[in-house]
């Protein structure tokens, strides 16, 4: 008899880890993330008060699987979700007293430090140490035990114990598993996403997304009827710091310039690696001043940089070209008169700022854009 009750009571939260395994899947979809563990804090705390709302009652004493659902409340529901969880389920337990009531309280207590604990380190883990971990935090409940009278206690020591350690241990593995699942498959999700809007190697946006966004800016201020410029910048003989440094030398002088532009951009500027040692930015609202002076801003800003690989300190230099749209241009052909300005400014000495002059159209268009 009581076997077939812990039967159907774990069944029962088999059915509720479901539930919010599919709300899961949606949850942390959502944004600002603190909403997401609002809403799995919510389903979670939901099914805890399902689960004690149909408890097995053995001599008087009321059992549920509560405990895996305050357990995984802090993991997937983050603290907003463990405290909802805990003051459901400590309500609940207060509302409907009897004198194991300090006993159930102290159990939710301790769930809740539990769930913190595998919050930290369950994802760190092997899964090996994982069903250990489990296995602690399924048992550390049942301590609370001990706060009842002698009767209940002896009762709940020789039919309970046991039974309901396995139906924690293995409720909230299952829970963990499932809800891992979708967690995994989440952060597999927004890792192409991030690979398909961002360079690998130095982590501010690529070609792609520049050939994509670009237009629009420019679209934008000529339609507000405001300038907007184009910059191509270019590592100066960049060619030269792999073959003295290395290649992973030159791999971080990319890194550290991308960072520095980066960190260097005004809100609402455009910067990509467009590729090999090149960088194009789109200043929207920026006149030619203003566009020469951004520019020299970020040269000045590479210049200056301490760039140490290996302990050897690499100067960089870099050259930019400029255009400033004021109509509406095919971006080819921005790009193509920004990259004959860099042209100039490189065969001009390098290390220096050039703007688009009507008389390049014939070098833009006549040769092939050339990445030095």
């Amino acid at each position: 008899m009581l076997f077939r009750e812990l039967l159907e009571d774990f069944l029962q939260c088999l059915g509720l880890i479901s539930l919010i395994s599919i709300g899961y899947g949606f949850f942390v979809r959502l944004r600002p993330v603190w909403i997401g563990q609002l809403a799995t804090g919510a389903s979670i705390a939901a099914a805890a008060a399902i689960s004690m709302a149909v408890p097995v009652v053995i001599d008087g004493l009321f059992f549920d699987l509560r405990h895996v659902f305050v357990l995984i409340s802090m993991m997937y529901g983050g603290p907003v979700g463990l405290l909802l969880t805990v003051l459901v389920t400590a309500a609940f337990r207060a509302w409907t007293a009897g004198p194991a009531m300090a006993a159930g309280l102290v159990g939710i207590g301790l769930s809740a430090g539990a769930s913190i604990v595998l919050a930290h380190y369950v994802p760190k883990v092997s899964v090996s140490e994982r069903a250990l971990f489990l296995l602690g935090a399924s048992f550390i409940s049942l301590l609370s035990l001990f706060l009842l009278p002698g009767s209940m206690l002896t009762t709940a020591i020789n039919k309970v114990v046991v039974p309901l350690t396995v139906a924690n241990f293995l409720g909230v593995s299952i829970a963990v598993l499932l809800l891992e699942i979708k967690r995994t498959r989440w952060t597999h999700e927004v890792q192409l996403a991030n690979d398909a809007r961002f360079d690998l190697l130095t982590g501010i946006r690529n070609r792609r997304v520049f050939d994509r966004v670009a237009p629009r800016l420019v679209e934008r201020s000529v339609r507000q009827q405001k300038p907007v410029g184009v910059l191509m910048l270019d590592i100066d003989r960049f060619k030269s710091i792999n073959d003295t440094y290395g290649h992973h030398a030159g791999d971080e002088v990319l890194k550290r310039v991308a960072h520095l532009l980066d960190d260097a951009a005004r809100a609402g500027d455009l910067v990509a690696r467009f590729g090999g040692e090149e960088f194009a930015i789109v200043l929207p609202g920026a006149n030619e001043a203003v566009s020469r002076s951004i520019a020299d801003r970020y040269r000045s800003v590479i210049q200056s940089a301490s760039i140490v690989v290996d302990g050897k300190v690499i100067p960089v230099t870099a050259s930019i070209g400029f255009y400033v749209v004021e109509s509406i241009e095919d971006l080819e052909k921005i790009l193509r008169k920004a990259d004959s300005a860099l042209y100039r400014a490189k065969t001009n000495g390098r290390n220096r700022t050039e703007g688009w002059q009507p008389n390049q159209l014939s070098l833009a268009y006549g040769q092939p854009i050339i990445r030095r």
